[in-house]
């Protein structure tokens, strides 16, 4: 396995082909994020992502959900499952196979809050994951696509 530091979207970086990119919770902090799929879409055969799905039921209601997320962790642009699906579609990939994460379950926190939407997410989750992400969330997405 070898590794390079520098951009490898930036042709003049590298002439070596690569067998895969990885953009884990990359294209939510980039400006144009369009034009940065496209670039990496040439990069490499195979390509996985990992996109965090902020925008949900819950985030609809309470604005500061997103506000957080911009403030304090960069994130230019929101998605749902289906957006973030979409716009890998728009930007001409294919998208091999999906699956959410369960991210707030990793994190520990005490609040009363945080332990109520993780037994809310269990308790929708085993009704239909689905409706869970979208309601409270919690989850990010993991893409394979070509």
């Amino acid at each position: 396995m070898q590794f390079e530091l520098g951009d490898p979207l930036d042709k003049q970086q590298s002439t070596d082909a690569y067998d895969i990119a990885m953009a884990i919770d990359v294209f939510e902090h980039v400006e144009d994020y369009f034009s940065f799929l496209r670039k990496l879409k040439t990069l490499t055969p195979y390509k996985i992502f990992h996109i965090p799905l902020e925008w949900t039921v819950e985030s609809t209601l309470r604005p500061k959900l997103i506000e957080v997320s911009r403030k304090y962790l960069g994130h230019l642009h929101s998605f749902t499952k289906d957006t973030a699906l979409a716009v890998l579609g728009d930007c001409g990939y294919n998208v091999v196979d999906w699956f959410y994460t369960p991210v707030i379950f990793e994190l520990e926190r005490g609040s009363i809050g945080h332990r109520m939407r993780r037994v809310a997410l269990r308790l929708i989750g085993s009704i239909n994951l689905d409706l869970a992400v979208r309601t409270i969330g919690g989850h990010s997405l993991l893409v394979l696509a070509e």
